[in-house]
């Protein structure tokens, strides 16, 4: 959904700006956290082939003993990286939703305006049209009454 001003929603919902931040926190965390399962993953590799080439020897020992802890450690990494993934769904499912329902009540305020301005003109033209109404009621009537204020002159002189 597309949102209005951000900085608006966040004056209607002071939790949408904690819930922007903690969001943003956790893509730079998801971001560090691939680059150290890529470094890590690209390390495992050149321990494998180190192993396949010495497999018997005392350093192709240590490396295998190296590359358990690090399977370990990526175990927990990748681990981490899902609760990131988790984490991140629910902030970003509740960010959602208060930015709806803050674009809902900005929406509905906006709304709320302009339908009162709406009913304020109607009321205000309504009014200009009544006394304008009653103004050629008035016109009309102040003819007639010259124009009877005409033929009784006009008959007064000929009775003269």
């Amino acid at each position: 959904m597309l949102y209005g001003n951000l900085d608006d929603l966040m004056a209607i919902d002071d939790g949408i700006k904690d819930l922007y931040l903690k969001r943003q926190g956790l893509e730079t965390n998801y971001v560090h956290l691939n680059d150290q399962i890529l470094n890590l993953d690209l390390k495992m590799i050149d321990q494998r082939q180190f192993i396949q080439h010495h497999p018997n020897s005392f350093s192709g020992t240590l490396e295998k003993r190296a590359l358990n802890r690090n399977k370990n450690e990526y175990q927990e990494l990748v681990k981490q990286k899902e609760s990131i993934q988790n984490e991140y769904k629910e902030v970003n499912q509740q960010l959602e939703t208060r930015l709806d329902s803050a674009y809902k009540q900005e929406f509905g305020f906006k709304q709320s305006v302009r339908e009162a301005v709406d009913k304020q003109a109607a009321k205000q033209t309504a009014s200009k049209s009544t006394p304008f109404s009653d103004r050629v009621e008035q016109a009309q009537a102040a003819q007639k009454s010259v124009g009877q204020n005409t033929e009784v002159k006009e008959a007064a002189k000929t009775m003269k």
